[in-house]
């Protein structure tokens, strides 16, 4: 990611999307199939996080017990969890090798090789504190559009 900074008001929004603009365009952008985050190891990452998620239900369904006290969180991971895990398979399914490897990746600093469209996500629910707004985030991809547009594939 960009860097730890946390741009929670308005007025910092639009630092933020100079900050990331600025990176992004630092970075030199390439469709290479040579690249860190390869198909084959974001789908291994996948599987990683599937079974994580996994772990973490069953350690949070056997902590909610009537005298358990678990947080908030948990019990949105014990509601949402096949929701989840719905949504890791399907990324799966449709996300295709060949898509994969044609998505612009940048090239060069700490996420070289990653798909430019990961990074921006990445440092948007960063930017959101990891609590997905969707119309913060809308706002925000508006406003980086306007610096750096996008592919319609990203």
């Amino acid at each position: 990611m960009i860097d730890d900074k946390s741009y929670s008001t308005l007025g910092e929004r639009a630092a933020f999307i100079d900050h990331l603009t600025d990176n992004i365009q630092n970075s030199k952008t390439a469709n290479s199939r040579n690249n860190r985050l390869s198909y084959e190891a974001m789908i291994r990452d996948l599987d990683s996080i599937n079974a994580w998620l996994k772990t973490t239900y069953q350690l949070f369904k056997n902590a909610n017990k009537p005298n358990a006290s678990i947080s908030y969180a948990s019990e949105w991971v014990l509601d949402n969890y096949y929701i989840i895990k719905r949504n890791v398979r399907q990324i799966k399914k449709d996300l295709s090798a060949g898509f994969y490897n044609n998505l612009p990746k940048l090239v060069g600093g700490d996420m070289d090789g990653c798909p430019r469209v990961f990074v921006v996500v990445a440092n948007a629910l960063a930017h959101q504190d990891l609590l997905f707004e969707s119309t913060d985030f809308e706002q925000i991809i508006i406003e980086l559009q306007k610096k750096i547009p996008l592919q319609t594939s990203e």
